[in-house]
């Protein structure tokens, strides 16, 4: 999904905005540190807040127990059991500020933006070779 937004936000930046809910236990995989950094996080809620609803006419309620989603949702749907785990809102349109990597900005700020893609000898892979104090610490 995020992967997909992604491609298809430059298409129309104008007149596109996102606004997704994403599972927020997942902080750690690939695509969240790929993708997360271009939307803003509005809101996590914990795990067991009641968010979603139903249709109320096609909900099986065993026990008496689910909620009209009134103004939330409108008088012919019912809140649902809460959220398994927590959930963020990020939201995206042209006017969002990604996030930047620290070290990569810092980098750009001290080296004038020295690009480790240039080769051997440019760039900034040559300050790490000739052992050129940077104050930065790669992995």
């Amino acid at each position: 999904m995020f992967k997909k937004y992604h491609e298809d936000f430059p298409k129309a930046p104008e007149t596109t905005s996102y606004l997704i809910a994403v599972s927020h236990f997942i902080e750690d995989s690939t695509w969240w540190k790929t993708y997360a950094k271009y939307y803003e996080k509005i809101v996590v809620y914990p795990q067991g807040t009641i968010l979603y609803t139903a249709r109320a006419d096609t909900t099986v309620d065993l026990f008496d127990s689910l909620q009209p989603a009134g103004d939330a949702g409108g008088s012919h749907r019912v809140f649902v059991s809460g959220c398994p785990w927590p959930v963020a809102i990020s939201y995206r349109d042209i006017h969002t500020i990604p996030e930047v990597d620290p070290v990569l900005l810092l980098s750009c700020f001290r080296f004038g933006h020295a690009d480790c893609r240039r080769g051997r000898h440019h760039g900034i892979d040559t300050f790490f070779e000739k052992e050129i104090p940077t104050g930065l610490s790669l992995p």
